[in-house]
């Protein structure tokens, strides 16, 4: 019995140091926030965005930090963002407050296409610590969700304050 849990030990902490290993983090001093990404994702970035793709291209998080702390001009943000990619455009029920991480969040859901392919799009605003909006945009072709919903969870969840 003691050599089970042994071996169940091991491969635990394997796993979990797999886990923390095929990990990429980006840190933004200005917003003090850090955004968890995994390793083998494609990674851009400039001075107020970042972006992040899975290997399929199935899946897309954009991270735009805007310079505000009013969830007004983050809106606008998103309006410009989205209409420039998406078409049939609408939202999914109605927007919730919550909390990630202790940062206050406004989480809204939409749906649409991009080139044709239906997608679903999960949409955060988020308050960083440095009192600036935080505008997340996860997208996934609505076919292949629940494939990328595990990681897809996981991404939201590493978006942390310093």
């Amino acid at each position: 019995m003691r050599r089970v849990r042994f071996w169940a030990l091991i491969v635990l902490l394997l796993c979990t140091s797999v886990s923390l290993v095929c990990a990429e983090e980006a840190v933004d001093e200005s917003a003090k926030i850090s955004i968890w990404y995994p390793d083998d994702w494609g990674m851009e970035s400039d001075e107020d965005s970042l972006m992040i793709v899975d290997p399929s291209g199935e899946v897309i998080f954009i991270y735009i930090l805007v310079a505000s702390d009013k969830m007004e001009d983050a809106l606008e943000v998103l309006k410009k963002e989205l209409l420039s990619m998406v078409s049939d455009l609408q939202s999914v029920g109605e927007p919730e407050e919550d909390d990630l991480n202790g940062m206050e969040c406004i989480f809204m859901e939409a749906q649409g296409k991009i080139d044709g392919v239906g997608v679903d799009i999960g949409i955060m605003m988020v308050i960083t610590p440095a009192d600036k909006v935080l505008l997340v945009m996860g997208i996934v072709e609505s076919a292949k969700y629940e494939k990328h919903e595990e990681t897809i969870a996981e991404i939201i969840m590493g978006i942390q304050p310093l």
